[in-house]
């Protein structure tokens, strides 16, 4: 499901039923570069991708299962509008069948104050401003 919070924030969370072995890759909002100026950041928290101008992509994953952030490149050509993009992504190893949770908080062009999410078992959790929201993941 996704929680739009506005202000260039949501919130997406998912349930992972795998029958057999598998590896999730989940990614952030595309950014299309024109030149060498682009710039990823990647820390234990979040993973976040600029095209040196202005436009940048985020992400901050919650999830019961080990995963990493990573800068995703897309094959040159392949974005619509600018000659290369990338984009900020998480990626698990390939995990065995079974059942897994993933919540994302992603971001385009902000800055400033930032929702809060934390999942506990099937629990999760969002605070943003005056919004609160609690969601059972079923």
């Amino acid at each position: 499901f996704v929680v739009p919070l506005g202000d260039g924030f949501h919130v997406k969370a998912h349930r992972v039923k795998l029958s057999q072995p598998y590896k999730i890759i989940e990614g952030g909002f595309s950014i299309g570069t024109y030149d060498d100026g682009s710039k990823g950041f990647i820390d234990k928290n979040e993973v976040t991708y600029s095209d040196g101008y202005g436009k940048k992509s985020g992400l901050h994953t919650v999830s019961d299962t080990p995963f990493k952030y990573q800068i995703s490149y897309h094959m040159p050509g392949l974005h619509i509008l600018a000659p290369q993009s990338a984009y900020p992504a998480y990626v698990t190893e390939v995990l065995p069948a079974g059942d897994y949770i993933f919540a994302s908080l992603f971001m385009l062009n902000v800055s400033g104050e930032r929702p809060e999410i934390s999942l506990e078992g099937n629990v999760l959790e969002i605070k943003y401003k005056e919004i609160y929201k609690r969601i059972i993941i079923q």
